[in-house]
């Protein structure tokens, strides 16, 4: 009986004494990636892309406003016979519906191109947190970039954000 009381009690503290041993960081993520040269150049490939969507969103309007002006000024003359009238005024709308989709889709377009360019950024930056943790012994890596990251209170930690840096050559 004394023995198995022992026993109980010297894993109860080997226990307790592993418990303490844990250890907790931090990294701000966002700070991390900003300071990554992979993403200075995926917000230039990012900004080209979205002018160069921009640009021919602009130039399809501007077609369409001088093709519109044409219609107005041929039916005011009275150069326009009834039947090319109306096969004109549907060309018109179907091109203004259509510039109406573009517009539409421009924003997923972009958001799409953003997460194919970040995305291998943020999992260089996540293996090299994760190869941080385990080399350094955390049991847990807090993201203290995100404005409300539940995190409200938290003993001291370790900011393991110059050792990934180091890890990734930054």
């Amino acid at each position: 009986m004394r023995i198995l009381f022992f026993a109980g009690l010297l894993i109860l503290t080997s226990q307790i004494v592993g418990f303490g041993q844990q250890r907790y960081a931090h990294v701000n993520l966002g700070n991390l990636i900003a300071a990554m040269s992979e993403t200075e150049k995926a917000n230039e490939s990012l900004k080209s892309f979205q002018e160069g969507l921009i640009a021919e969103r602009d130039r399809l309007a501007e077609e369409l406003q001088v093709r519109y002006s044409k219609y107005m000024e041929d039916k005011e003359q009275g150069r326009l016979a009834p039947k090319s009238e109306v096969v004109i005024q549907e060309e018109i709308e179907r091109d203004r519906n259509e510039l109406y989709q573009l517009e539409q889709s421009l924003s997923g377009q972009i958001a799409a191109k953003r997460e194919e360019l970040l995305k291998p950024i943020f999992e260089k930056a996540q293996e090299a947190i994760r190869r941080v943790a385990e080399e350094q012994g955390y049991l847990m890596v807090f993201d203290t970039s995100a404005v409300l990251n539940g995190i409200l209170f938290t003993q001291d930690s370790d900011d393991i954000l110059s050792l990934v840096k180091s890890k990734l050559g930054i």
